[in-house]
């Protein structure tokens, strides 16, 4: 039958938590001390699952109302939570989403999937739920996009990103409004030469009305330099140059471009080789 957790439960194997079943999180800590994966429906209940140093994986549905707690270092993967209504808190780990998660409000507002301080939040797939993250945001498990009903991110929080090729880069499509606190962090994953001129890419695709990377600070900073409107910024070897304004007026682009001083080089030797080629002409 199934299992209901209501104090701390450590636990060494799955068969220790009983013979299938769901398992009940009744405000609960449910602490599993080996890489955990499951087929069985695992309910929210105001409970916490703690993952330690391990890989905990939900393959059967989440379901539930209440807000679920992810704590301790290692990872926790959800890859069915189509049916879940409540919230998500990531007190710190890593919290790893694949697949649609519905809309919901139980209460005065919609439920969403939120980070503290050292808590990551993954994965992929449509999410009808907002996100706040005062910590890691990282789209894709490997490259991937996270859409999302809108996007807070917080001070000196961190989006991380991957870039493979002009058609395959990490990225956040948001359908509401697309928060940017003070010096969000960017952290890139340059994987190919891209073209200089030729290859863009949009990380943030912001369906609503509002700006982003408005006055003051509340811009994407990437080593420790603010990117302002159209700055030019060196991730490896390769040049990228920043836009808030890219796509239909309100989406974040980066576009590859040449080295400064070498395009300037360029501009400067235009008329010199023009005129060469005249007098060669005349000649």
């Amino acid at each position: 039958g199934d299992s209901h957790v209501s104090g701390t439960v450590t636990f060494s194997s799955g068969a220790a938590l009983g013979q299938g079943g769901g398992v009940h999180l009744e405000s609960g800590r449910l602490e599993p001390t080996f890489d955990w994966t499951t087929d069985r429906t695992v309910h929210s209940g105001h409970g916490t699952l703690w993952t330690g140093q391990n890989h905990v994986t939900l393959n059967g549905p989440l379901v539930g109302e209440e807000t679920l707690k992810v704590s301790g270092p290692g990872t926790l993967t959800i890859n069915d939570a189509t049916q879940f209504l409540g919230s998500i808190e990531v007190e710190d780990g890593t919290l790893a989403i694949v697949g649609t998660i519905p809309f919901s409000q139980i209460g005065s507002s919609p439920d969403r999937i939120t980070s503290q301080p050292g808590g990551t939040i993954t994965g992929e797939g449509v999410w009808d739920r907002g996100i706040g993250s005062k910590s890691t945001l990282a789209p894709g498990i490997g490259i991937g996009t996270i859409t999302a009903l809108d996007i807070d991110l917080a001070i000196d929080s961190t989006i991380v990103l991957e870039i493979g090729s002009p058609t395959s880069y990490d990225q956040l499509r948001v359908r509401g409004e697309f928060g940017l606190g003070n010096w969000v962090n960017l952290t890139i994953d340059l994987q190919y030469d891209p073209a200089d001129w030729q290859d863009s890419f949009m990380i943030v695709d912001n369906d609503g009305m509002d700006t982003i990377g408005g006055s003051g600070a509340r811009l994407f900073r990437f080593l420790g330099n603010d990117l302002v409107e159209g700055e030019t910024f060196l991730v490896g070897d390769q040049y990228l140059r920043i836009s808030y304004i890219g796509g239909d007026g309100n989406d974040v682009m980066l576009h590859a471009v040449p080295e400064p001083g070498s395009f300037l080089l360029l501009l400067t030797a235009i008329p010199f080789l023009t005129h060469r080629a005249r007098r060669s002409e005349r000649s």
